[in-house]
């Protein structure tokens, strides 16, 4: 599956973009950036055989909507899982990396958070593909640093 699609949610529509199939990846930026920060990362992660899902988070690049409580863009990331219908892996990025962490609770899913220093493009497929992310109960909570 590649390209993009739109996402109607409680005062947002979701603009979200992926690429590959497999496991889903959903990739959330941090405050300030758009869905194509993760360009990169996410044409690795399909080349890996993952699908990888990014998003314009409510008030950022193509989505509108207004505001960026937490509450908010939690209540958008559960409708975009919700719409995948399959176990994810949220990765998050500073904002995103936080707000990955509160769905990963909610829906006992796995979250990586990642310091913006590192090579996601590297260390996230490389983590993924080696450390087995999606097939690890041991960890849910995996703070990635350089």
């Amino acid at each position: 599956m590649d390209g993009t699609f739109r996402l109607a949610t409680a005062g947002a529509e979701l603009v979200c973009s992926e690429v590959g199939c497999g496991p889903a990846v959903v990739l959330l930026h941090a405050g300030g950036e758009r869905r194509g920060v993760w360009a990169p990362v996410a044409r690795r992660l399909a080349v890996a055989g993952f699908r990888a899902v990014t998003v314009d988070q409510r008030g950022h690049g193509d989505t509108g909507g207004v505001g960026s409580r937490l509450e908010d863009l939690v209540a958008d990331a559960c409708a975009l899982i919700e719409d995948l219908g399959v176990p994810v892996l949220l990765v998050g990025s500073s904002l995103g990396g936080f707000y990955a962490t509160v769905l990963a609770e909610r829906w006992g899913c796995k979250a990586v958070v990642m310091n913006p220093a590192v090579d996601p493009a590297r260390d996230l497929v490389r983590y993924i593909g080696e450390q087995q992310a999606f097939h690890d109960p041991a960890q849910r909570f995996v703070f990635h640093a350089a």
